[in-house]
């Protein structure tokens, strides 16, 4: 019995650590991302009972995805993409400049591809124990429904840090090429506006969705 109790203390702090581990790769280089599909992935994959339930949810989580990969993810990504490309083509631009444009263009083609073999293999309409054994093996991996919502978020979460790198090459070039009079005070201060606006609108828009007070409570 004491053995028992001290191998299930120590599965208990294996989790605790592996969720904590989770927490902050979701919510810091994945931007809480995987929190929207970590939602769609639990709801698909609960049992109501009935075999054709199941079925049917399966088939609206999967033609969500590949929606998603291929109307959103892959037609926008394609425009900072070719945006990156003419950029680096700049003459005389420098190397940290340059250095964050290729990252710029790695995160993209990481979008793209991940996007692109995403929607292809859950495009496929499959049977019920496909579905299952997708279920199974996504509950029972080692970082859980949380470990395989990361990978589902990648294609977005790639695209994020295509664009962010994009604009910090953006920002590091205006900083080492000045531009004549108060051009260069404008363009940061613009920016700086924009990020501002930026983070406000994130901001809202993720919790928007959530009951927060005491009214919250109530009506709950």
């Amino acid at each position: 019995m004491s053995a028992s109790r001290t191998a299930g203390s120590s599965i208990t702090q294996e989790n605790t650590r592996s969720q904590r581990l989770l927490s902050i790769l979701i919510n810091f280089p994945f931007f809480g991302i995987p929190k929207t599909y970590l939602a769609h992935t639990t709801k698909a994959g609960e049992f109501t009972g009935r075999l054709a339930g199941l079925q049917d949810a399966w088939q609206t989580y999967t033609r969500q995805l590949t929606r998603e990969y291929s109307d959103f993810v892959l037609a926008y990504e394609l425009r900072p993409y070719s945006a990156t490309i003419s950029f680096l083509a700049v003459p005389d631009i420098a190397e940290s400049t340059k250095a964050l444009g290729i990252m710029s263009v790695f995160a993209s083609l990481g979008s793209i591809i991940t996007g692109i073999f995403f929607a292809w293999r859950h495009h496929r309409q499959l049977p019920s124990s496909h579905a299952l054994a997708y279920i199974h093996n996504a509950r029972t991996s080692i970082l859980g429904l949380p470990g395989h919502a990361l990978l589902l978020s990648l294609p977005p979460v790639f695209l994020v840090w295509s664009v962010l790198t994009f604009a910090a090459a953006v920002i590091v070039y205006t900083l080492q090429t000045p531009v004549n009079g108060a051009g260069t005070t404008v363009i940061i201060a613009f920016f700086a506006v924009m990020l501002f606006l930026l983070v406000i609108g994130l901001y809202t828009f993720s919790h928007i969705w959530t009951w927060k007070g005491k009214r919250a409570s109530n009506i709950e």
